[in-house]
C-alpha cells in the first residue's frame, strides 16, 4: 500500500520538513490533509468500524483522504512520514469515516480534520484541482492577526499587497481572515470554509493560517509568500498594536 502512496508521502515529507525548518510546526502542530479521489482506492481494506462525523459530508460520500495522524510531529514525518500518516474513507452517505490504512500504530486523524472536510467539501463541490489542505503556524502571520490594523479583511490585504508585489501577483485574491474560534471547532470548521469561497489562504486569528494547493508544494509556497509580506510588514512597523 505503501508503494501506492509512495509519491504523495514524499511530497508530504518534503513539506513537513520545510515546515519543521521554518519553524512553523512547533511540537505537534500542523497538519496536512490530500484527496485521494481517482489516485487511490482503499475500498477492500477499509476497517469495518465507521466513526460518525458530527458535520455530515454528503459531497465527500465515498471518497478517500491520506491524512496526517492527531499527535504527529512535522520533523519526524519529514523523517518517515509513513509513520504519522493514515488514510480515511467516508460512508457513501458522507455521515462517517473508516480507517482504511495506517502507518501509525493506533492512528487518529489530525484534531483539525473537521476544517480540513469542510474545505475539502467546497473544493470538490466547485470541482477544483485542488487537492491537499495545508495548516501551519507561520510566525508572522499569527503576530499579524493580533494587530488591530489587521484584522479589518480589506485592510490587511491592501497592506499585504503594498509591502510585496509578488502577492498581487501569485496571490490576487488575498488572504482570508477568521476571528478567533476554538481549534477543532464545527464553528471553525463552518467559518473556514466560507472563507475559503474566495481565498486560497486563510489566516485563523491567535492560531496559524491554512493554504490549499495542486499539492503540498503549492500549498506551501502560498502561505511562504503572504507570510513574508507579513514579516515585511512588522519590520517596518506598520499596523497600530492592540
Amino acid at each position: 500500500m505503501e508503494k501506492e502512496l509512495k509519491p504523495l508521502l514524499k511530497s508530504l515529507a518534503r513539506v513537513a520538513g520545510l515546515l519543521w525548518q521554518k519553524g512553523w510546526a512547533e511540537a505537534s502542530a500542523g497538519n496536512i490533509s490530500i484527496n485521494l479521489m481517482g489516485l487511490v482506492s482503499f475500498d477492500s481494506q477499509a476497517s469495518p468500524e465507521e466513526i460518525p462525523l458530527l458535520t455530515p459530508r454528503p459531497e465527500l460520500g465515498g471518497m478517500s483522504f491520506l491524512v496526517t495522524a492527531a499527535g504527529s510531529r512535522m520533523r519526524d514525518l519529514a523523517e518517515n512520514p509513513e509513520r504519522g500518516t493514515g488514510v480515511i474513507t467516508l460512508s457513501n452517505d458522507g455521515a462517517g469515516y473508516c480507517v482504511s490504512w495506517s502507518g501509525a500504530e493506533g492512528f487518529r486523524p489530525s484534531s483539525e480534520l473537521s476544517s480540513h472536510l469542510a474545505i475539502h467539501g467546497l473544493l470538490v463541490s466547485r470541482g477544483s484541482d485542488y487537492r491537499v489542505v495545508l495548516h501551519a503556524h507561520p510566525d508572522e502571520l499569527i503576530a499579524i492577526s493580533l494587530v488591530k490594523d489587521f484584522q479589518d479583511p480589506e485592510k490587511l490585504n491592501r497592506l499585504l499587497f503594498s509591502a510585496q508585489p509578488e502577492v498581487g501577483v501569485l496571490i490576487p485574491e488575498g488572504v482570508g481572515f477568521v476571528p478567533y474560534t476554538l481549534a477543532g471547532s464545527e464553528e471553525l470548521s463552518r467559518a473556514t470554509a466560507e472563507a475559503f469561497r474566495n481565498h486560497r489562504v486563510v489566516i485563523w486569528a491567535n492560531h496559524g493560517a491554512v493554504a490549499v494547493g495542486r499539492d503540498a508544494e503549492e500549498a506551501f509556497d502560498l502561505m511562504d509568500i503572504l507570510n513574508k509580506a507579513a514579516r515585511i510588514l512588522l519590520l517596518s512597523g506598520k499596523g497600530q498594536w492592540v
